[in-house]
């Protein structure tokens, strides 16, 4: 994930970004990202996140071009990429993706 993106106040994406991929903190980092992917926990930090507003576009404040967003846990986002990732993955080796998602899929 890219550091500048937004998330929920506590860890974000540049803290993770800092570890090093070699390191004990990386390893224990990674297994805890696993365990609600394993055990279906759910941290009570994931399960809360903030509303924000956004410019649809620069300057433009008012409220009807507003956007709303919904900014989770680092942690949580970077989990939802990773499923993401897996269940496209198995879709492209076992043939389950609809033509229609040919932009979606490598070429």
């Amino acid at each position: 994930m890219k550091e500048d993106k937004g998330s929920a106040p506590g860890i974000h994406f540049g803290h993770m970004e800092c570890i090093d991929p070699e390191s004990h903190a990386a390893e224990i980092v990674s297994l805890m990202a696993l365990l609600p992917l394993t055990t279906g926990y759910a941290p009570s930090q994931w399960k809360k996140g903030i509303n924000s507003m956004i410019p649809k576009k620069f300057f433009d404040l008012r409220p009807e071009k507003l956007r709303l967003i919904l900014l989770m846990d680092a942690r949580f986002n970077h989990n939802n990429k990773l499923i993401g990732k897996m269940m496209m993955e198995f879709g492209e080796a076992n043939g389950l993706l609809a033509k229609e998602q040919y932009r979606s899929q490598k070429q």
